[in-house]
């Protein structure tokens, strides 16, 4: 029993070092065989390949998702318009200015584009003389004409679309109202990313939404690319996937064209809403084409037609190969004791056009301008643009040019002619801030002037 209870010697050496030194060992995992080696990187592998897998997976289902709530950012295809030589097509009496001339740099071009077109142009005439030919009588000829004319009606219509703005009002009992107008449209240029439609500012100022509705019947919303408030037109841009592809590959391209090779006598469509109802169509002829007519920041060609022309719901001007040559603006009509329509050729508007097309401010000076002439040089006037009125609340008014100074410098270059003016305001960007030089006339002759005009948008 002693023993059993005993605290001696025995029971103390089990605290002794040496009986513990077994519990200190450090225990060590034998090394690994080849073949286990080879096993565990055979499963990391396929762990690794697994969860790449299901990484992938998991962005492909993410990415309509991400696309969606933040919207694509790929790179669209900037729209761009063929520039037309103004010499093309004026006759005699009709004569384009000197300054409108092609560059000597760019004759081999065009030289080659002229013979381009008068080809293809051949090509028609031949075509309509065989067609001719086979009519003897008057009225047989008549009925001809009729029949291309018609053709040519119906084909400029299937570029036509009716824009119409939806905007919310109240009756007098405080119930919401929508109002509906309807404006006409023409499709300039289709991508696989957007339609583009040349409509009328009213269709999309001051709205909720704006709808595009087809031919077809089919309908999408669009969004404002740019807007012109001068001319008061506005490109607008629909999403083609909207669309049914019956609607999308039906759907004609009114593609801007060569408005300085249209001649006093040609016969010309007039698309759109020329009678104020949209997809109502009209055709005639060329009255009169006049050359360089002045507005703010530059200069149109207008052409005169007996078409009829509805100036509030859009016209557009559509030649005989179907290509847009004009269009209606408030700015440029018939003026007092004049018949017939005037429309804004197209030629001098693609730079602006080009600009909305692609989301860029069209910029904005605000002053009629024309060249200095050799009479006014001969009496002391210098070489440069001649400024013949300011409008008022415009960029230039505000940075205090007047009427009579002559522009002779702009940012770092020297102004000698209109289009060099035309020219440096085109390539401005609004907002930014430009150095006008000009000429002052006063008691003593012309003094010099420096102005930081700020660049608005039209």
């Amino acid at each position: 029993m002693a023993d059993l209870h005993s605290t001696g010697s025995d029971n103390e050496g089990f605290d002794s070092r040496e009986d513990a030194d077994f519990i200190r060992e450090k225990i060590v995992r034998p090394p690994l065989t080849k073949r286990q080696v080879a096993k565990r990187c055979l499963i990391d592998a396929g762990f690794g390949v697994l969860f790449g897998v299901s990484a992938a997976v998991a962005l492909c289902a993410a990415k309509p998702v991400v696309e969606s709530a933040f919207g694509r950012h790929e790179k669209k295809t900037p729209i761009a318009f063929s520039e037309d030589n103004p010499g093309e097509g004026t006759l005699s009496g009709e004569s384009a200015s000197e300054e409108e001339n092609p560059s000597a740099s760019d004759a081999a071009a065009q030289a080659a584009q002229e013979s381009a077109e008068q080809a293809q142009q051949e090509k028609i005439d031949e075509a309509a003389a065989k067609a001719v030919e086979k009519y003897r009588s008057s009225s047989d000829y008549a009925f001809a004409v009729e029949e291309v004319m018609r053709t040519a009606a119906r084909d400029a219509d299937a570029g036509i679309v009716t824009v119409s703005p939806a905007d919310a009002t109240n009756d007098i009992f405080g119930n919401p109202v929508s109002i509906e107008k309807a404006y006409a449209g023409a499709v300039i240029a289709k991508t696989e990313r957007e339609l583009l439609i040349l409509t009328d500012l009213d269709a999309v100022k001051d709205t909720s939404s704006v709808t595009v509705t087809f031919g077809t019947g089919d309908s999408a919303q669009a969004v404002l690319k740019g807007k012109d408030a001068l001319m008061e037109m506005a490109v607008i841009s629909i999403d083609p996937s909207a669309l049914r592809p019956q609607t999308v590959g039906t759907l004609k391209v009114l593609e801007p064209g060569n408005s300085y090779a249209v001649q006093k006598g040609d016969m010309i469509v007039a698309a759109g809403a020329p009678i104020g109802r949209v997809h109502a169509v009209d055709y005639g002829s060329v009255a009169l084409t006049e050359d360089s007519v002045i507005i703010p920041d530059g200069t149109i060609r207008a052409l005169h037609s007996s078409c009829s022309c509805n100036y509030e719901k859009g016209t557009f001007l559509i030649n005989r190969e179907g290509k847009l040559v004009g269009f209606s603006s408030p700015l440029q009509g018939p003026r007092d004791g004049e018949n017939g329509s005037v429309f804004c050729g197209i030629s001098e508007y693609k730079q602006t056009l080009e600009k909305m097309s692609n989301g860029v401010r069209v910029p904005w000076f605000g002053a009629y301008y024309q060249n200095v002439t050799e009479m006014m040089q001969e009496n002391g006037a210098p070489e440069g643009v001649y400024i013949t009125e300011v409008v008022n609340g415009s960029p230039a008014y505000a940075a205090g040019i007047q009427s009579g100074d002559v522009i002779v410098g702009a940012g770092k270059k020297i102004i000698a002619r209109r289009t060099d003016l035309q020219d440096t305001l085109s390539r401005t960007e609004s907002g930014s801030e430009l150095s006008i030089t000009a000429m002052r006339p006063g008691r003593d002759g012309y003094s010099k002037l420096s102005f930081k005009v700020t660049i608005g948008e039209r």
